[in-house]
Parts: C-alpha cells; sequence; structure tokens
C-alpha cells in the first residue's frame, strides 16, 4: 500500500478524496461518484508522479512580491514586482515580452550548451502534463503541410499518407507526465541573431534544463498560463525539473 502525503496531493476534480488528484474516464457527473469511490475502495489504481517546471531565479535585487492572476490583476503589474524565490508550474512556463506585439530578446543556453540570443514572440517549455496542451498546439503539424512539404519531392501521395503521416508526428509530440524531460519551443523566432556560428536554430526539442537571460523592455514569466511575474532585463531564470517535486496523481480506469 502506497503511503500518500497531504504535501504531496492535489484535487483536479470536484471529488475530494484527501486532495488526491483523481483522472476518470468520462462518465454522466452523478455515476462517476460513486464509480470513482468504489474503484479507490477495492484499490483499482494506480499512481503516476506527475513532473513540475522549478523556476529559480538570478539577478534579482528587489524583494519578492505576490504574483498577478493574469486573468483579473494584469493591469496592476508593476515594475518591481518580480520573484526572488523559486517558483513551480505544472504544466508550461511562457517567456517574453508583457506586450504581445513586442519582440522579446533572451540569451538562452539549453543544457549547457552554448548560449543562444533569440528574437521571438516567446519562449514555452512543459512538462510531460503540459505537452498535450499549448506546447502541443505550437508544434502540431496539419495534413496540409505535410503534403505541401511532400509534393516538392513526390507528386503520388495520397491523402491517407499524409493523414497519417501528421497524425504519427503529432503523437510524438506528448509524452508522459512522469518523464524528466521538458519540451522548449521558441514561438514565432525572427532575426539574423537566432543563429550562432551559423548553425541553424532548434526552434523545438527535449531538454532537461535551460537558463534564460531576459533583455525584453517589459519581460514577464507566466506561469500555467495564469500566474504572471515581472522578470526584469538582465535578470536569469534557471528551469529545471526535480523528482522532489512532482505531484502524485492517481489514474483509475472506469469500464
Amino acid at each position: 500500500m502506497f503511503k500518500i502525503t497531504k504535501h504531496q496531493l492535489l484535487v483536479l476534480i470536484p471529488i475530494q478524496v484527501h486532495h488526491l488528484v483523481i483522472y476518470v474516464y468520462q462518465k454522466s457527473v452523478p455515476e462517476i461518484y460513486k464509480i470513482t469511490f468504489d474503484t479507490l475502495e477495492k484499490q483499482k489504481y494506480f499512481f503516476i508522479d506527475r513532473r513540475r517546471i522549478r523556476v529559480s531565479m538570478k539577478n534579482t535585487k528587489n524583494k519578492m512580491e505576490p504574483p498577478i492572476n493574469m486573468y483579473q490583476d494584469f493591469v496592476k503589474i508593476r515594475p518591481d514586482s518580480h520573484s526572488s524565490h523559486d517558483m513551480l508550474a505544472l504544466n508550461e512556463v511562457f517567456i517574453g515580452d508583457k506586450m504581445p506585439g513586442r519582440t522579446s530578446e533572451m540569451e538562452c543556453k539549453f543544457d549547457g550548451n552554448m548560449p543562444i540570443k533569440i528574437k521571438s514572440s516567446g519562449l514555452c517549455i512543459s512538462t510531460g502534463t503540459g505537452s498535450s496542451a499549448w506546447s502541443y498546439a505550437l508544434n502540431k503539424i496539419s495534413v496540409n503541410e505535410v503534403r505541401r512539404i511532400l509534393n516538392y519531392k513526390f507528386h503520388q501521395i495520397s491523402e491517407q499518407e499524409c493523414i497519417k503521416i501528421a497524425n504519427d508526428y503529432n503523437k510524438n509530440l506528448v509524452y508522459r507526465p512522469d518523464l524528466e524531460y521538458l519540451q522548449y519551443t521558441i514561438r514565432e523566432p525572427t532575426g539574423r541573431s537566432l543563429w550562432q556560428s551559423n548553425d541553424e536554430l532548434i526552434k523545438s526539442d527535449k531538454i532537461k534544463q535551460a537558463e534564460v537571460e531576459t533583455h525584453c523592455e517589459e519581460g514577464c514569466i507566466i506561469l500555467d498560463g495564469f500566474l504572471i511575474y515581472v522578470f526584469p532585463k538582465g535578470a536569469q531564470a534557471i528551469l529545471t525539473s526535480r523528482p522532489e517535486d512532482s505531484i502524485k496523481s492517481v489514474m483509475i480506469n472506469v469500464d
């Protein structure tokens, strides 16, 4: 029997069982309560540790301020309200300029490799849990894109083949939530400074660590799409995934 501590667990759906995260296949709402409790009682479930992203800040001088709710208080954000402590995100971390129409400039180092200077509309780093959400939307390819690329070389590619290629590629974008890897995606890269020593920029890849130094006019870090911290020019953030930061979840299969 697994020992579950309260601080490791989180309620995801409105079935509160000692702060467990319970994932069930869709049923009618009244029925799902009974089935869920029955399944837990019969111990027909398994645990999975969902990795989170730890964001550690460097080169920040001002004191810590509480995060801003992106949907309610975005206009209240102050230039000195950045965080000086570690932050955690379950799905993804977005780094970029507060103004969406402004170019985001930053210097990134992935897995200790040479730093690269990036101009883009932002950087998204996701976990396995978040790989099926925003990261997936940024990286997926359509059947039409496959068709156009292959038609440059081949002239008799069937629609079924294009669909299969697109589906297979997109399926591989999603990975298990308990894996240690993070997926980074550079959104809409622009400018010649994207390349260093004439090497082509890899716009998306799996990594274990990212170091980001911002050169944005009004940089910010957004956690899971709604908590926002100021990321002042010259500040640095280190993004990692640690086993001790995982959230223990319960997965049950309802027939």
